[in-house]
């Protein structure tokens, strides 16, 4: 558990070759619908829109490494989100502190 006590998190990580990366993976269009949703879209730096062309960006890697989060809420967490706002809010905080440990593991100023 985290040092909140109400989730915890299991991490995974592999690497896919690009080509096959593309095929199974980049939907472009179906994500970009998920992300124009998003309260964070054309606000933040690595949000879409971009101001790079991913496509030729991506074209000069031959493998991906990817990194996954599986957050595990404890019972308290689902019984204490029990209206959308509220769901809103313990999902936010909570998926934000485990993107900056992820951050911090791929920057290498920590192990998991």
């Amino acid at each position: 558990m985290d040092d909140d006590m109400d989730y915890s998190v299991e991490y995974r990580k592999n690497s896919i070759g690009m080509e096959l990366f593309r095929q199974k993976y980049h939907d472009r269009e179906k994500y970009l619908a998920y992300c124009r949703e998003c309260p964070k879209y054309n606000t933040v730096w690595s949000c879409p829109p971009l101001q790079i062309d991913a496509d030729a960006y991506l074209s000069k890697y031959a493998w991906v490494n990817v990194v996954g989060a599986k957050i595990i809420l404890d019972q308290t967490v689902i019984e204490k989100a029990d209206t959308p706002d509220k769901i809103k809010s313990e999902g936010w905080r909570i998926v934000t502190k485990v993107k900056h440990k992820v951050e911090a593991v791929l920057n290498g100023c920590i192990r998991i």
